[in-house]
C-alpha cells in the first residue's frame, strides 16, 4: 500500500467545509485591517533564494532542473 509522505494529509469534504469557512473569516479580518491577498509561485529559481539567504541555504531546499537547464527551487 502507498503511504502518503510524511506531514502531509488528506481533507475530506466534511472538513474542508470547515477549513474554508475559517479561512473566509480569516481573509475577512484580514481585509478589515487593510491587508490584500497576493499569490506567489510554487516554485522560482534556485538563485532567488542563494541571493536572498545565502549559499547555506542550498542544502536546504528541494530543487530541480527543468528542460533548459535551469535551476529552480521549491518554495
Amino acid at each position: 500500500m502507498l503511504q502518503k509522505p510524511r506531514g502531509t494529509r488528506d481533507f475530506l469534504p466534511d472538513e474542508m467545509e470547515q477549513r474554508r469557512e475559517i479561512e473566509m473569516r480569516l481573509r475577512k479580518v484580514a481585509r478589515n485591517w487593510g491587508y490584500r491577498e497576493i499569490c506567489t509561485p510554487t516554485f522560482e529559481t534556485q538563485e532567488l533564494y542563494v541571493l536572498r539567504s545565502g549559499e547555506g541555504i542550498i542544502n536546504e531546499m528541494y530543487t530541480f532542473e527543468d528542460k533548459g537547464g535551469r535551476k529552480l527551487a521549491l518554495r
